[in-house]
């Protein structure tokens, strides 16, 4: 089902419309004389379903008018009355929700299909900004359906309101697809008085990959892009690629996770991420340059501090544990540092090594790193009750973490 949710505004350019009326010239070539835009967009999509929002002092009693003019009988009959009452609400700027309820039923016959008229505030506050958005995540139960959003008409503020409450639906309604949010910009008419209709939709596919890249910075997880590349049509490999780094990177198989993000970087290379992701392409680059570079001392030191900084603190605790193995093993020449079996051997000989050379608080510290290491991994209270204290204490075991990381890894 196609969904298409408009706003209506308060204007005076024309009497009889309130709007002025223009030809609207959709992006396909088609065009559409109107002073209701939204009216005409409905019909370009033939959308089932009208969502059509506006204050108390919306010029509702024009649109009715202008509607009943086009029908005759039906639901235009009788409804004499209400349209009187909602004429005089009009002028108070004090329509309520009975006065459009009593006469949906015309605008439904006109227009054939259904029509859901929801009053808003004018969202002069933040307060009632987000009551706007509450009433639209109120009145949009439905699932599976395809959404237009039509900023077009409505006070000009309501329009950003718009623009957050399209990402906003596609957030909290699964089932519910942002198609398209459209703008007619009678500002931009050309010397033919035609006005084109302008879609404004890159900007919320925008939005979701900024939110993608604030993720990404705060957990480094590859796969916040995945999802986006193929919801705009681009590299499937690319896309798995990042799943796989992710996952891979997850259960702290940092080889192969590097591996993966190499085949990243080669595909960025041959082209930018789909639609809006194209500006973050060069950026997506530069973060995964390192990978380029075989240093897997570096990578779980990079990790440690990225698990610390978010409290992750068993991650943090366990790839402080490797990265000081890894540059043992480096500035030993001790075997393999991406073989386990040439791991625990080294693991042996540097525990060995720190006793043999009295380096009482190197030794200290890595067996203080080990016990909070075991203790996060296994839910267990260690022995040691210097251990114990620290993991009774967030800001303590943190500052602990970090003190032990700069000693042990500089």
């Amino acid at each position: 089902m196609t969904m298409l949710i408009s706003f209506l505004g308060r204007a005076s350019a024309d009497p009889a419309t309130g709007y002025r009326r223009a030809r609207y010239r959709f992006p396909d070539g088609t065009e559409a004389e109107t002073a209701f835009f939204g009216l005409a967009l409905r019909e370009q999509l033939q959308a089932e379903r009208l969502l059509l929002l506006g204050t108390p002092g919306s010029m509702w009693d024009v649109l009715v008018e202008h509607v009943a003019a086009s029908t005759a009988g039906g639901a235009n009959a009788g409804l004499e009355d209400a349209r009187i009452a909602l004429l005089e609400a009009a002028e108070r700027q004090a329509v309520d929700a009975s006065h459009l309820e009593r006469l949906r039923p015309l605008l439904e016959e006109a227009l054939g299909c259904r029509c859901e008229l929801v009053l808003i505030p004018y969202g002069r506050t933040a307060e009632e900004q987000e009551a706007v958005l509450d009433e639209l995540d109120e009145a949009v139960r439905g699932t599976g359906e395809a959404v237009h959003f039509d900023l077009t008409h409505g006070l000009r503020h309501l329009a950003m309101v718009g623009m957050v409450a399209a990402h906003l639906l596609e957030t909290f309604r699964r089932g519910i697809s942002v198609e398209a949010v459209w703008y007619g910009a009678f500002e931009l008419r050309g010397e033919d008085g035609v006005v084109p209709v302008l879609r404004l939709d890159g900007l919320v596919r925008l939005q979701a990959w900024i939110e993608a890249w604030r993720r990404f910075e705060d957990d480094g997880d590859y796969a916040v892009f995945a999802d986006l590349i193929e919801t705009e049509g681009g590299d499937a490999e690319l896309a798995e690629a990042l799943r796989r780094a992710a996952y891979l990177e997850s259960v702290l198989n940092l080889p192969d996770a590097r591996r993966r993000l190499l085949v990243v970087l080669e595909r960025l290379e041959g082209q930018p991420l789909p639609g809006a992701g194209r500006i973050f392409t060069r950026r997506l680059r530069e973060r995964l340059g390192w990978a380029r570079r075989d240093d897997l001392y570096e990578h779980q030191r990079r990790l440690a501090s990225l698990h610390l900084a978010k409290g992750d603190y068993l991650r943090a605790a366990i790839l402080l544990n490797e990265a000081v193995l890894t540059r043992w093993m480096a500035e030993r020449g001790e075997g393999d540092v991406t073989r386990q079996q040439d791991r625990e051997r080294a693991r042996r000989r540097m525990l060995e090594e720190m006793r043999e050379a009295r380096r009482d608080a190197e030794h200290e510290d890595f067996r203080l790193l080990e016990a909070i290491r075991n203790a996060l991994a296994h839910g267990s209270v260690p022995d040691w009750r210097r251990a114990q204290a620290l993991l009774r204490s967030e800001a303590r075991l943190r500052r602990e973490l970090e003190r032990i990381g700069s000693r042990l890894l500089t």
